[in-house]
């Protein structure tokens, strides 16, 4: 039997797709892809993992589009599970999860509405747990960040239908902030050795899977990059050691 505990928009089975992570990181849990089409992927428990984006591209172009991680309770325990809608074509996610020890707390901010407080960047860490809706230009965006020492979520639109969810988890680790636009190389976000990121923000035109935000590794390195044949793309993400 399955209850909802954070955003949910389909059914929960558990099939996985997974990569291996890149040689130097400091972790071993896979890396799981989601793609239009595929059915959702389980990717634990929630009372042992945290899970955030690693990557996010395609084509979003109105309220059928979405890709989110979401926890469901299956059997009276909380897992883990990405997935997501398309009705147009290119939509993939990369996600990873990090241990921990308490299921995380979900938020969700919907067009039109303000931004949606989520606590203290004391003692805590948010990370962007879904995006749907259109994105046409750089006049979209939602984003996960802090703002007078408060975890926030929120986000713009002249569109319809943008949303996304977060999620935050308990720790005391060290934080940094990071941001990446269209235009600019690829920024090196430190050593992978003992450090862990995830996405924060999407920002701008989705047309297609030449649209793409995601975090890599290179020689012993966390990068944040993007790619875009549209304009006014951008992203940030979130670093913990």
């Amino acid at each position: 039997m399955k209850k909802q505990l954070l955003p949910i928009l389909l059914s929960l089975s558990f099939m996985a797709s997974i990569v291996a992570l890149p040689a130097g990181a400091d972790h071993t849990t896979p890396i799981y892809t989601w793609s239009e089409d595929e059915q959702p992927k389980s990717m634990g428990s929630a009372y042992e993992w945290f899970c955030g984006f690693k990557h996010i591209q395609g084509k979003f172009e109105g309220e059928g589009e979405g890709i989110f991680l979401s926890i469901d309770e299956v059997n009276g325990s909380a897992q883990w599970a990405m997935q997501g809608r398309s009705e147009t074509h290119g939509l993939y996610a990369e996600a990873f999860c990090i241990p921990a020890s308490v299921p995380p707390k979900g938020y969700s901010w919907a067009q039109g509405q303000p931004p949606v407080k989520m606590g203290s960047n004391q003692g805590q860490v948010c990370a962007l747990t879904g995006v749907g809706g259109k994105f046409e230009g750089e006049g979209e965006m939602v984003e996960v960040s802090v703002d007078n020492g408060q975890w926030v979520l929120y986000g713009k639109s002249n569109q319809k239908g943008v949303n996304a969810t977060a999620a935050c988890f308990k720790t005391t680790a060290k934080q940094s902030f990071h941001r990446w636009n269209e235009g600019k190389p690829s920024l090196v976000l430190g050593s992978a050795l003992d450090r862990q990121c995830f996405l924060l923000s999407m920002q701008g035109k989705f047309e297609g899977s030449g649209e793409q935000v995601y975090l890599f590794f290179e020689q012993g390195s966390w990068r944040l990059y993007g790619v875009s044949n549209q304009h006014g793309v951008s992203t940030s993400a979130v670093c913990i050691d």
